[in-house]
């Protein structure tokens, strides 16, 4: 049983960091582009079919996560 808990425990956790990823994500769209893409599903939709706008967000998150990196 407590293997089962630990396994419900760190899936929780991957959730859960995947929807903070998304979030902020999608945050550094709006301040990008535009209220457009306030709309999760819109948003999510174009992360899949537009690899040009995947590409750009990931950079610019990547940016994020490494400056916060070096500041902490």
């Amino acid at each position: 049983m407590d293997e089962k808990k630990k396994s419900i425990y760190i899936n929780r956790k991957f959730m859960n960091e995947n929807q903070k990823i998304f979030q902020e994500k999608q945050r550094i769209a709006v301040e990008k582009f535009g209220e457009l893409f306030e709309d999760e599903i819109f948003f999510a939709l174009e992360l899949v079919y537009n690899q040009e706008f995947k590409q750009e967000i990931n950079k610019e998150y990547r940016k994020i996560i490494n400056s916060s990196k070096y500041i902490n």
